[in-house]
């Protein structure tokens, strides 16, 4: 009968089988009882069959359950576990393919697959040999608002890992219209991953419960619109099959079959089970087997074939009775009354249950010697002796698990939910939750800890209707205490919504006056809600209970902290950058650590002179290497807010071009430099010695001390994370300020590498923050030292992307501005609409203005940028940027060409001004600078080509492409090339000219940049011809 419907789901299988760069998603409904799972079942049977000749497809499944339905992730964790127990057996049987996902898995999550361990344990098992206990702690290194998010990437990397190998993964999930709200999202965000293919996920639901406002259907319509039985889009098949109940014909065509008699004959028994089941696949099954079972259907040895009376039938039959009503009459009839209340027991803890725990229930709940007094004969006196007669009998079957050392942990599941939900109603309405309540109590009693935290979502449903009707107070702190676990627990999984429910349930259960019960749990309590709302987006939820904790606290430095802290970065997550710098330093003031507003520059110097006496109490630097652990708990805390603040200042000084901020960075330096000494290392410690090195290159531009700084750092920071005391998670931000020192140390395009690194270890750790900065210098580094455009292009859309997806999108207008500006060059179509209004555009993006102007010759507009984005005002914004020394050669360059085209006092004015920026860039060289070298030459050409020395402003021009060609700087060859030319054109030396102009023409066409191309061959259109510049 399910012939057409299975043919669907076959091809969906093909259709992702025939090349693994295909995903495919089958949405299976349908009412209880129509045969949804046994559709798939069919499937996996098949596919077991097939690998006899071809590999075996990784066929995963979980199911949700209505008695768990609060549950985070629970079908997930069934799917992954055994996803990973099936890995782990190839480790025998295909030991190759094993160590090919091994190392996929490792590689594609890194030190943060220890965050999955809460999910699927198991996967440690594939790591061991990698990671170390510690780096677990990396979770808390996260930004509370993007942890959520964080943990899906981490999911899809796990599937994307195993998936890129040969063989497909199916995914099946049973049940979906009882998935809690972090699993749909998480659904959603694995099918939607266009890195994830090779991938084919089922999921079968009840319709008649989800309508159009329940969740899993608001999931389907983001995933694709509904509105196709097939739909291909963006190598995602999308196939839906609704299975509706069996027709006569189909019901007496299975009853033909199954008793394997004539059609003719069959017809009136078919005709009797339609009417009394309706076609249910499932009822007519169970009814068929009652029928057998009460002896109205019987096999005739004389007749040799089965045998029935419609009329018996008709009349022993209720025509009232629903599958559930059948199997419960029939759970009463087969099991002795002992393993029927065992069976009882099961369906309230889930539709898998470990037997242990039934044991334990069953000797605390079940008054035994009443129960067995008739159930000796069947031999079913203990709780695994009635299982087995359940499963005999067909209502269960054998879920066990081995470890690795081959321990056999016993477990079951029930065949059915219908079954389950029969079992669960073998109770009265009237008795259910005061047995639950029993049951709950029970497991609280009789297990530690560790078994408990296992089955804290199950004990806290057990005892959920307890939440409203508990009076005394001992009884409402256990319940709020459990619900506590449970919401930390889903915390820990990222299962915010879950977490929030469990959260209030803890708090409605004590009521308002819990802080006046007990202040330390209620602070525990309204410190994990804090965190749980921040995450869940709740920002006037945030605002509202940190100053709920900031009042209760009554002013407790220690005690507000995390109220501080987690609403400092709910106001991060909506862009209010000003105000969470504001509340960090409020707190950091309780401690006598100011920023004051006025006279900050005085205040700057004074710490630097006073940084520069502690540091001298040390007979060397590197003595810092030896300083022992700070110990007390509150500094620790306030140098962790004080980085926080660092970098929140670090981020408002690059958006507002305030020195304010970029003084406020220098002076926790000073600070974190002061308490590092006085009172020992903190895992930022090595942090706070790098920016001080920072400091020495922003403010004195002292490279060489800035160097010897930079090693101890160094030093400092791999000590730390040698011995766990710094965060790995820190990597990143380690290597973006790296960054910003080396630049003015090493050849700039050497940084590469620097920059790659920090973007791959911020995804890697979980550092979203530094991975973007990370990637935005690498951006600008490739611009700046000239990479091809086209692929330059490529690479700014692949980094947009995933900040949008990890939504990191602080720097996002920056990224903007760059592809602007290559876009530019190209030649291609590029609207300002990538740009903010010019108001909202900081110095950095004018610095991109300022460049185009003068790559195209408008020094005009580039005259009018000097002030915006001139070198003087990125030295305040960001004075070690690598664009503070680069600017020079566009600034200094369109200073002498604004001379050499006027006249008078405005021709001496535009020369003073290049040559101060020429004095600055000789002074950066032999301060050290390399970047600096070419640059200093090139505006030495200037000034030699200003004053009519065409035979050493030639030479300079020379040395400059000469440096820039060494260095692979094909953008600065171009620029110093083209330069020249113009010095010859106007002198009237056309060959000369026209020889560096050519030169220029093809280093811009090799650099990608045909839209500069285009514009010199109309500008010298008569001495570069078209095909003297390949295409």
């Amino acid at each position: 009968p399910r012939d057409e419907d299975f043919d669907k789901l076959k091809q969906a299988y093909q259709y992702v089988e025939s090349t693994n760069e295909r995903k495919g998603m089958v949405l299976v409904s349908g009412y209880n009882g129509t045969g949804k799972s046994a559709l798939v079942d069919k499937l996996r049977l098949e596919l077991e069959k097939s690998s006899q000749t071809k590999s075996t497809p990784h066929f995963t499944s979980g199911k949700f359950d209505l008695h768990q339905h609060s549950e985070p992730y629970s079908a997930f964790v069934s799917a992954l576990t055994e996803l990973c127990n099936s890995i782990l057996a190839l480790e025998s049987k295909d030991r190759n393919y094993f160590i090919q996902i091994r190392d996929s898995v490792r590689q594609c999550l890194g030190a943060e697959s220890t965050l999955l361990l809460q999910l699927m344990p198991n996967i440690k098992r594939l790591l061991e040999d990698d990671h170390g206990p510690n780096l677990i702690t990396g979770l808390e290194a996260l930004d509370l608002s993007k942890r959520k998010l964080r943990f899906n990437i981490l999911i899809r990397r796990f599937f994307q890992a195993i998936c890129k190998h040969d063989r497909p993964v199916v995914l099946y999930l049973d049940d979906l219209q009882w998935a809690d709200t972090a699993s749909l999202e998480l659904i959603e965000t694995i099918l939607k991953d266009p890195n994830l293919s090779n991938l084919l996920f089922l999921g079968c639901y009840r319709e008649n419960e989800v309508n159009q406002g329940h969740p899993l259907n608001i999931i389907f319509k983001k995933i694709k619109n509904q509105t196709a039985d097939v739909e291909v889009d963006n190598k995602l098949s999308i196939t839906r099959i609704n299975l509706g109940n069996l027709s006569l014909e189909d019901v007496h065509s299975l009853i033909k079959d199954l008793l394997n008699m004539d059609h003719d004959y069959t017809k009136g028994l078919a005709e009797i089970v339609f009417e009394k089941t309706n076609g249910n696949p499932l009822f007519v099954v169970h009814f068929l087997s009652s029928l057998r079972d009460e002896e109205l259907l019987t096999y005739s040895i004389g007749k040799t074939c089965w045998d029935w009376n419609v009329a018996d039938i008709r009349e022993k039959t209720s025509i009232t009775m629903n599958v559930v009503d059948l199997l419960k009459s029939k759970l009463k009839k087969k099991l002795p009354t002992y393993a029927a209340s065992v069976l009882q027991i099961a369906a309230f803890i889930g539709s898998t249950f470990d037997v242990s725990i039934i044991e334990l229930l069953a000797e605390s709940v079940l008054d035994k010697d009443r129960l067995i007094k008739n159930a000796k004969a069947r031999n079913t006196t203990t709780v695994k002796s009635c299982l087995q007669l359940c499963m005999a009998e067909g209502f269960i079957v054998d879920r066990s698990l081995r470890s690795r050392n081959n321990k056999r942990k016993q477990m079951y599941g029930f065949v059915h939910d219908e079954i389950q939900s029969a079992a669960s109603s073998l109770i009265s309405n009237e008795k259910r939750d005061l047995f639950k309540t029993r049951m709950g109590n029970i497991l609280v009693e009789k297990l530690d800890k560790g078994e408990l935290d296992k089955v804290i979502f199950v004990v806290v449903k057990l005892l959920e209707s307890n939440l409203k009707i508990a009076t005394d107070e001992k009884e409402q702190f256990m319940l709020a205490r459990l619900n506590l676990q449970a919401g930390k627990k889903s915390k820990e999984s990222s299962a915010f919504t879950s977490a929030e429910r469990y959260l209030n349930n803890a708090l409605d259960v004590l009521g308002p006056d819990c802080w006046d019960k007990d202040y330390a749990f209620a602070l525990e309590l309204s410190i994990l809600m804090l965190q749980v709302d921040c995450c869940n987006s709740r920002y006037e939820k945030v605002q509202n209970r940190a100053n709920e904790i900031m009042i209760r606290t009554n002013g407790s430095i220690q005690d507000s902290l995390f109220a501080y802290f987690v609403l400092g970065e709910a106001m991060h997550a909506q862009g209010l950058y000003e105000e969470s710098l504001q509340l960090y330093m409020k707190w950091l003031a309780q401690l006598g650590v100011n920023f004051p507003r006025k006279f900050i520059q005085v205040a700057v110097l004074s710490a630097l002179k006073k940084t520069k006496g502690v540091l001298q109490t040390l007979s060397s630097l590197s003595d810092m290497l030896d300083l022992p652990p700070m110990e007390d708990e509150l500094r620790i805390h306030a140098m962790t807010m004080m980085d926080r603040t660092a970098r929140t200042a670090y981020l408002l000084a690059g958006q507002s071009g305030k020195p304010f901020y970029a003084c406020i960075c220098i002076l926790i330096s000073c600070k974190v430099m002061q308490w590092t000494v006085n009172y020992g290392i903190v895992s930022n410690s090595s942090q706070a010695l790098l920016s001080y090195s920072y400091v020495q290159i922003a403010l004195y531009r002292d490279i060489k001390g800035a160097g010897e700084i930079f090693k101890v750092a160094k030093q400092m920071y791999d000590n730390q994370m040698i011995d766990g005391s710094n965060s790995p998670t820190t990597r990143s931000s380690f290597n973006n300020v790296s960054y910003l020192i080396l630049n003015w140390m090493v050849p700039i395009k050497e940084l590469r590498k620097v920059a790659l690194e920090g973007y791959r270890s911020g995804l890697e750790y979980g550092d979203n923050n530094g991975a973007t900065a990370a990637s935005n210098q690498f951006i600008t580094n490739v611009i700046q030292t000239g990479a091809n455009l086209c692929r330059i292009k490529d690479d700014i859309n692949t980094y947009r992307q995933q900040m949008i997806d990890q939504q990191q999108c602080f720097i996002l207008p920056e990224l903007k501005a760059s592809l602007y500006m290559v876009l530019m060059l190209m030649g291609q179509s590029a609207t300002e609409s990538l740009l903010p209004p010019i108001e909202k555009r900081s110095p950095r993006m004018r610095v991109v203005e300022l460049k185009l102007a003068v790559y195209f010759g408008d020094y005009e507009t580039a005259k009018g940028l000097f002030k915006v984005a001139g070198t003087h005002i990125l030295a305040k914004v960001a004075p070690a940027l690598p664009l503070v020394w680069n600017i020079t050669m566009f600034e200094g360059v369109a200073a002498f060409a604004i001379a050499r085209k006027s006249k008078g006092l405005k021709r001496q004015k535009w020369r003073a001004y290049g040559n101060r920026i020429a004095k600055k860039v000789h002074k950066w060289v032999s301060q050290g600078n390399p970047n600096c070298i070419q640059i200093a030459h090139l505006l030495t050409g200037e000034q030699y080509a200003f004053d009519g020395k065409i035979e050493e402003a030639k030479r300079k021009y020379d040395t400059a492409m000469s440096i820039a060609r060494r260095h692979g700087l094909r953008n600065d060859v171009a620029f110093s090339s083209e330069r020249a030319g113009e010095m010859f054109l106007d002198v009237g030396d056309l060959e000369w000219g026209a020889h560096y102009i050519g030169i220029a023409c093809n280093e811009y066409r090799d650099w990608g940049a045909h839209g500069k191309v285009q514009q010199m061959l109309e500008k010298y259109d008569n001495l570069v011809k078209l095909d003297n510049v390949a295409e």
